[in-house]
Formats: C-alpha cells, sequence, structure tokens
C-alpha cells in the first residue's frame, strides 16, 4: 500500500501573464489532497473519491466520467509501466469548487504514487513535467505554476517550461471565496476575445506585471506596491467582477491587510490580502456564497506518507 500526498496552491501574481511567457509567482498552501494505491492480483484498477467512482482495466481504461478525468489521464499515461491493476483511493482536505489548484493537487499525487507503485519515485523535475504535460492534455492549456507549487512546496518563482526558483519564505494570507468559479479556460478564451483586436494593449498590461515582480524581487519594490500594480493590470483586463471588487475593498479597509488582489483567473474564485485578518461578509455577499476561508501558506510539497 502506497500513500502520497500533494498541497494545493495559490496564485500570488502573473496569472495570465504565465501564459505568454512572462514570470509568475504562486505558494502551495496547506489544504493537501492524499491518494492511496494497493496492488492487486490482476490487471484492474479501481478508483475511489467524493467525485465518483470508477473501474477498469490497464489494457482496456473504459468510459472517462467527467470528475475523474484527470486521474484517468494518470492513469493513461502510466500503464505502460504497471505490472499489475490497483485500487486508488483520492482524499483531499478541501473542495474542488474553491479552485486551490485541486486538478494539479490530484496530478500530482497519482502520478508520484503510481510511480512509485511501478518501482521508482520520479524525481521533482520529473515529476513537475510530467504532470504539467497531463493537465495540459486534459484541459488544453495551463502554465504549470500550480503543478510546481504542488511538487515544490513554498513560494515560488516560477516562468513556464522552466525549472522553479524556491523563495526562501511565505507570505500571511487572508483569503476571501466570491461564492462561484469560472473555469480558468473559459477566462483564459474570454481575455483572448476580449482583446482581439488590441492584443498590444494586453502585452503592454502582461509587461506592467512583470515588472512589478521583477520589482518585487529585486527590492525596488514592495510587496505591497507590487500587488497593487498586479491588482490594477487585472481589473483593467476586465477580470473584476462586481462580486470580487466588492471583496477587495472588504480586504482594503481592513488595517492589518497591506495589500490585496485576485488570485487565479478571475471573475470568480478568490480574492487575497498580504496579512491576516477576520473578515466579516456582509449579509447580501454571504447570500451568494461569500466567505472568508481559512488558508495558510505551506513550506512542504509533494509528499510520501506510505510506501516506498
Amino acid at each position: 500500500m502506497i500513500t502520497v500526498s500533494a498541497p494545493g496552491s495559490m496564485m500570488l501574481m502573473g496569472e495570465h501573464a504565465v501564459l505568454a511567457g512572462h514570470t509568475a509567482m504562486v505558494t502551495a498552501i496547506e489544504m493537501r489532497i492524499s491518494v492511496t494505491v494497493e496492488a492487486r492480483k490482476d490487471k484492474k484498477f479501481t478508483v475511489h473519491s467524493a467525485l465518483g467512482e470508477a473501474k477498469g482495466t490497464l489494457s482496456r481504461l473504459g468510459e472517462v466520467p467527467h470528475p475523474l478525468r484527470f486521474v484517468f489521464a494518470v492513469i493513461q499515461h502510466m500503464r505502460s509501466r504497471l505490472s499489475l491493476g490497483f485500487d486508488c483511493k483520492v482524499v483531499s482536505t478541501f473542495s474542488s469548487k474553491h479552485g486551490f489548484g485541486t486538478s494539479a493537487a490530484v496530478v500530482v499525487a497519482v502520478l508520484q504514487a503510481l510511480s512509485v507503485f511501478a518501482g521508482q519515485a520520479l524525481e521533482h523535475e520529473t515529476l513537475w513535467r510530467e504532470a504539467t504535460s497531463i493537465i495540459r492534455e486534459v484541459q488544453g492549456c495551463g502554465s504549470g505554476a500550480d503543478v510546481a507549487a504542488s511538487v515544490y512546496g513554498g513560494r515560488l518563482v516560477y516562468k513556464m517550461d522552466e525549472v522553479p526558483k524556491t523563495l526562501p519564505d511565505t507570505w500571511p494570507m487572508t483569503v476571501l471565496y466570491c461564492g462561484y468559479k469560472k473555469p480558468t479556460p473559459e477566462v483564459v478564451k474570454l481575455l483572448e476575445k476580449t482583446f482581439s483586436m488590441d492584443q498590444a494593449s494586453l502585452h503592454t498590461l502582461y509587461a506592467e506585471m512583470e515588472t512589478a515582480i521583477q520589482g518585487v524581487l529585486q527590492g525596488t519594490l514592495s510587496a505591497e506596491e507590487g500587488i497593487a500594480q498586479q491588482k490594477a493590470c487585472m481589473k483593467e483586463m476586465g477580470l473584476e467582477d462586481v462580486v470580487l471588487h466588492d471583496l477587495l475593498e472588504l480586504l482594503d479597509a481592513h488595517a492589518d491587510i497591506r495589500a490585496a488582489k485576485i488570485s487565479g483567473s478571475g471573475l470568480g474564485d478568490c480574492v487575497w490580502g498580504l496579512g491576516e485578518a477576520s473578515i466579516r461578509v456582509p449579509e447580501p455577499l454571504a447570500k451568494k456564497g461569500a466567505c472568508q476561508l481559512e488558508v495558510s501558506p505551506s513550506s512542504e510539497g509533494v509528499r510520501i506518507d506510505a510506501g516506498s
């Protein structure tokens, strides 16, 4: 029996621009997905999770349930390396409706668990590259930043297809969820449509986001200044809807929050503030599902909890 866990993640800076080759900043968070794999005596496999159950054989995967498409993609990727079937159980300490790099964490944990099951754990760089490739096959796009956070842990500087750099510290954070989620591929397509006739303006905004990140890394900008610049760029991209705007105002108004912005692709999901605070979400927003989530950064990435 082999158990592997991987953390979720949050984008801190550089959303969307990272897909155009610019720098991003991402952090692992203290919410983990755990995957247990147990050997069978035949070539069959089963998958059990809160999202559903499925079964198949290594030679014929069978029908792929949509909620388990990332797990099946890993099995497809790994099946030539496997000599025995297995039972796979996926347990999460957080909900996929909140985002937090759930898909990336699942892929990382299942891929490492099956690699150990096949006889050899993957080194971090190989795991990150293979998991990123799987994510892109399933959803058509993906920077790999969330995968990197799940593999390496901590706060990372990330550029697409380059080995990430781990920063020496984490940032305190306060996270508010807006009550709904728009899938990242949909937001990416919407952004492309919005700027289809003005690509120059979009790339100017990407360049401004890059400048802000480099300023923070080089010490010419404070974290607060860099986050504020990122926030302004994402607003100009049209990624800040009414609810996200109201939640950002709540964070900006709190004395313990030094700066705030959207985390992720925008038009849904979460906003985050630099600093730790307890935020009272007004009733009209709470009725829409908005709430504060208990989220903290994690310095630990993927982990083999049992087996060898």
